[in-house]
């Protein structure tokens, strides 16, 4: 039975790195960008003077952080009920999402991180700002690497 346990837990783990590894790595490429960005802004906001009063600003971003979000929109973390990951774990606040991903190191978790990423992609598709938030933050670097950690466990 225990040796039919061990086959069950390998076959698991094969299957969990299989499913999420490509798009892991597919993120982790933007890890040196995420790097340097990393408390900087990553928009400037777009007001042209000339334009007739009352016209709205809006914001412009680093093509970079544009490609970045392409490609993670790209992958299977993004999860419309990603909510359901901070109300479940109590995660209001940055230093709460911070500590939450630095407590996560198994392949369970690997889900967990893909959500908070898809937070602030799948967020700034209606609220642009979570997209330079989490970069700023430092929130989707901490969760991106976290992934990337975890799998090179297992790998």
């Amino acid at each position: 039975m225990e040796n039919r346990m061990g086959t069950e837990e390998r076959a698991y783990i094969e299957e969990t790195v299989a499913k999420y590894a490509p798009d892991v790595d597919k993120l982790v490429a933007y890890v040196p960008w995420l790097e340097e960005k990393y408390g900087l802004e990553v928009k400037k906001t777009f007001d042209n003077p000339d334009v007739v009063a009352g016209s709205m600003p809006f914001p412009v971003y680093d093509s970079y952080m544009m490609e970045f979000i392409r490609t993670a929109e790209n992958t299977g973390f993004m999860n419309p009920n990603h909510i359901y990951t901070f109300s479940r774990n109590k995660l209001k606040t940055d230093a709460d999402i911070e500590l939450f991903i630095s407590n996560c190191d198994s392949l369970k978790d690997l889900k967990d991180l893909g959500n908070i990423v898809a937070r602030y992609v799948m967020g700034g598709r209606t609220k642009s700002r979570l997209w330079s938030e989490g970069v700023k933050s430092g929130i989707l670097l901490s969760a991106i690497t976290k992934m990337r950690d975890i799998l090179q466990i297992y790998r």
